[in-house]
């Protein structure tokens, strides 16, 4: 089975060398991205995690679809993964996160990253 890993507005990643490519691209936007995990549920077959990302735009960025210019400061996100789980092997990851708070704060708008749940 080939690992897949998807985002709600961004191309499904068929394989491993796809998958780092695309989260190479968002490291390179925001060398200092991180995650805060928030919650962990687990069920038969899949977990999900709820997570917060943070990240300071290291220039004009297009990340999760949304294109615009960095306001210099660190921008938040609240999202969530839903891995699917097969033989002991995450064999698929779909991502959801709140698209309006990064259009939003990609835009300029400073109160968007401090409406972010957490």
């Amino acid at each position: 089975m080939t690992p897949t890993a998807s985002c709600t507005s961004w191309a499904p990643s068929r394989g491993l060398e796809k998958i780092r490519e695309a989260f190479g691209s968002l490291f390179e936007q925001f060398p200092d991205l991180y995650f805060e995990g928030r919650a962990l549920h687990a069920g038969e077959g899949h977990f999900v995690s709820e997570w917060i990302v943070n990240g300071t735009p290291a220039g004009r960025v297009k990340v999760f679809g949304v294109e615009g210019q960095p306001i210099q400061e660190t921008m938040r996100c609240f999202g969530t993964d839903v891995f699917t789980v097969a033989d002991g092997l995450i064999t698929s990851k779909h991502s959801y996160f709140d698209s309006l708070a990064i259009a939003n704060q990609l835009a300029g708008d400073r109160q968007a990253a401090e409406q972010v749940p957490g």
